[in-house]
């Protein structure tokens, strides 16, 4: 957590010189603005960072106990020396390497190009696992950055495969059958489920005490009960109609629309995206 900016340099470096020797051309997507929606999960992500570092200022004294030491590595993945993002960039600019920087979140960019290129993303945002991806998803902690592309095959996910799998698991019972008929309300209940532009607390009143229901059932049980028993939903449309009529013009019922953009985005959507990311003018070197 101290200014190894060097080592930090030369580690993207090598990363993305690797990816390219063997025929991998990366193209990276930074945030653009933040959506009000995240405002949320930003200040909360701030504030793990003040307290990491104000635990750091006590356990990184070199003077602690075995459980120091250990509670010392343990707050150092929670921050980034302060000039990493420069360093980043000037690595990447130094390596030649594709940037793209769209006008708001990168989430429904970095989609929207996977689907275009059919390749895969690397990150560590499971929320990328419920999107309809031809490539898949990669997860950066399974990547050995100084062997991007000589170390084992990390592993590739996919929401097919999720698919596929519902027929194996008892967690879903009498739902899994709508599921494995239509793909298409995966993405309808994962955002019931909660992510940084829908709040679970918000929602729950929806489905919460509609449907008999275990105090220990698990969340995703609850959100099928409701979607596919309570309201019956046959589609992603029908469900955000009903959304509609319950929460009307509300931050809740924008959230959904935000989140559905990139889980199930028309092929519209898509488009213009790709059109914007791949502009001259954005398409260049940060």
């Amino acid at each position: 957590c101290g200014g190894q900016y060097a080592d930090f340099y030369n580690c993207v470096c090598n990363f993305f010189q690797e990816l390219n020797e063997h025929g991998v051309h990366p193209l990276v997507v930074f945030d653009g603005v933040g959506a009000v929606q995240k405002n949320d999960t930003i200040l909360r992500r701030h504030a793990v960072s003040v307290k990491a570092a104000k635990k750091l200022s006590k356990f990184g004294t070199g003077q602690n106990s075995d459980e120091g030491d250990s509670e010392d590595r343990h707050i150092r993945k929670e921050l980034s020396p302060l000039w990493t993002k420069l360093v980043l960039i000037e690595a990447l600019i130094d390596c030649d390497v594709a940037v793209v920087r769209p006008d708001g979140e990168a989430d429904d960019a970095i989609a929207a190009l996977a689907r275009h290129y059919r390749c895969p993303i690397l990150t560590n945002d499971s929320d990328f696992f419920v999107c309809d991806l031809p490539g898949g998803v990669l997860l950066i902690n399974d990547i050995d950055p100084r062997h991007p592309c000589t170390a084992p095959s990390p592993k590739l996910f996919r929401r097919k495969l999720f698919h596929s799998a519902l027929q194996e698991t008892r967690l879903l019972k009498d739902y899994k059958r709508a599921l494995i008929d239509n793909e298409d309300l995966i993405g309808l209940a994962a955002t019931l489920c909660g992510n940084d532009f829908v709040k679970q607390k918000d929602v729950k009143r929806l489905y919460v005490d509609k449907q008999p229901s275990s105090d220990n059932s698990h969340p995703i049980t609850q959100v099928l009960a409701w979607m596919l028993g309570h309201q019956q939903v046959t589609s992603t449309k029908d469900g955000m109609a009903k959304l509609s009529e319950l929460l009307e013009d509300s931050s809740e019922y924008k959230g959904f629309q935000h989140s559905l953009k990139m889980y199930c985005p028309s092929a519209d959507v898509i488009r213009q995206l790709v059109e914007s990311c791949l502009s001259e003018d954005r398409l260049q070197a940060p």
